[in-house]
């Protein structure tokens, strides 16, 4: 499981925040990605992400729709 994400200095002097990112991110593709559940399998402590269950049947819908809306318009 991931702890929480730490705040770390960049080269630069800004300072990155993954929460922040993360919290950006899935506000950017509410409403084109589905919550999916998260299932534990019997008898272990192994956990399973369903992406699957997607509408379109791949986890690559967060990644693409993020990337798509964050783009600047073309004039």
């Amino acid at each position: 499981m991931r702890r929480a994400a730490e705040t770390r200095p960049r080269d630069d002097g800004r300072v990155f925040d993954p929460a922040r990112r993360d919290r950006a991110s899935r506000e950017t593709i509410r409403g084109a990605a589905v919550r999916t559940p998260l299932v534990r399998l019997p008898d272990t402590e192994l956990w399973l992400k369903l992406e699957c269950l997607q509408p379109i049947g791949s986890f690559k819908i967060r990644g693409a729709t993020n990337a798509i809306r964050r783009r600047s318009p073309r004039t």
